[in-house]
């Protein structure tokens, strides 16, 4: 009993949601003993939704590490039964050798996953009543996550989760530059794959509020923050930081693909219909994360390629290192508080 409270202490200390299905997976697998279990999510947007599976545990309790490309990413239709269980409420028993049994893990929101649970034999009756209250368990957890990390509005992530997840990027540059040293790769097309932050800001956003009010302005954002899950990958972290501000850490990519992919956002927002607006676009500034960076200074390269954006026409995306090496900008020197509206 000791040890059980004191894997449930552990779980309710989480505050990462990827720490917190691994310490779930974990305690299961004490209570169960499984052949092995794994937690799918459907990742993506619209008819290019895919299975992430993630983590998974073998049956001797060992956490399979590791995110899958998108390429290995199957459709959702190769699983109908994880399918009818992501549109359910009640765990679904699939016959076996093995058996498995799939549990959907929801928010008051939304269902953000599937547990699967194989076993050599059916469930009993006992372990499937433990499930259940796993599954409130669950639900309450997530919930207490997302009303603290997530944006009420657009249910991206918010300001407070940012910090941690710059960090990890940040340590996971290849050589660290001295303290205070910035590091700009001129190559235009460098194969290194590297970490890139990136700030979007709605032009004419103050406009739209103005001409439509508040609640089309709302329903702005809520369509920009699609057309963002839709046009980067499941692993890219995406944030509101407040009005019409959003922000990106994109991870593991070289230049070119980085260039690619955000000026694809411009594209595909320049491009979108906004019911009773129209046609908007966005100004992007993004910047190369660096060994030994601080978001504050990240953000600031991003906010001076923002700012060129924004007095260079806008619907635009510049690469603040582009910038700096076309003379297209002296410093990164701050640029200021200034009105860009």
């Amino acid at each position: 009993m000791s040890d059980l409270i004191e894997s449930l202490a552990h779980i309710t200390g989480q505050r990462d949601r990827d720490l917190l299905d691994r310490s779930v997976l974990g305690l299961l697998h004490e209570l169960l003993r499984p052949q092995g279990m794994a937690i799918h999510r459907a990742v993506g947007d619209g008819q290019t939704q895919r299975w992430l599976t993630h983590p998974r545990i073998d049956a001797g309790g060992g956490v399979m590490a590791g995110l899958p490309s998108d390429a290995e990413l199957a459709p959702l239709d190769a699983h109908p039964e994880r399918r009818a269980c992501l549109q359910g409420s009640d765990p679904i028993a699939l016959p076996g050798p093995p058996h498995a049994v799939l549990v959907p893990l929801a928010t008051d929101r939304e269902v953000v996953g599937i547990l699967e649970i194989t076993t050599g034999a059916p469930m009993p009756a006992d372990q499937r009543r433990m499930l259940n209250s796993l599954q409130r368990f669950y639900r309450h957890l997530r919930g207490l996550l997302d009303e603290n990390e997530r944006d009420s509005l657009t249910g991206l992530l918010n300001r407070k989760s940012f910090d941690e997840s710059f960090l990890r990027a940040a340590v996971a540059g290849t050589t660290p530059a001295p303290a205070g040293e910035l590091v700009y790769d001129r190559r235009e097309d460098s194969d290194r794959p590297t970490h890139w932050l990136g700030v979007v800001d709605i032009d004419h956003f103050k406009r739209v509020n103005d001409t439509h009010g508040h609640l089309i302005g709302d329903e702005v954002l809520l369509l920009l923050s699609g057309l963002m899950r839709s046009t980067f990958r499941f692993d890219d972290r995406l944030y509101r930081f407040g009005g019409e501000e959003f922000v990106v850490l994109t991870r593991g990519i070289p230049n070119a693909a980085a260039r690619a992919v955000f000026d694809r956002l411009r594209s595909n927002v320049e491009r979108f219909d906004f019911p009773q607006v129209g046609r908007l676009t966005v100004s992007i500034g993004y910047s190369v994360i660096q060994p030994n960076d601080t978001p504050a200074r990240a953000i600031e390269r991003a906010d001076q390629a923002l700012y060129f954006a924004k007095t260079h026409g806008r619907n635009a995306a510049c690469n603040h290192a582009d910038l700096i090496a076309t003379g297209c900008l002296e410093s990164p020197d701050r640029v200021g508080d200034i009105e860009l509206f």
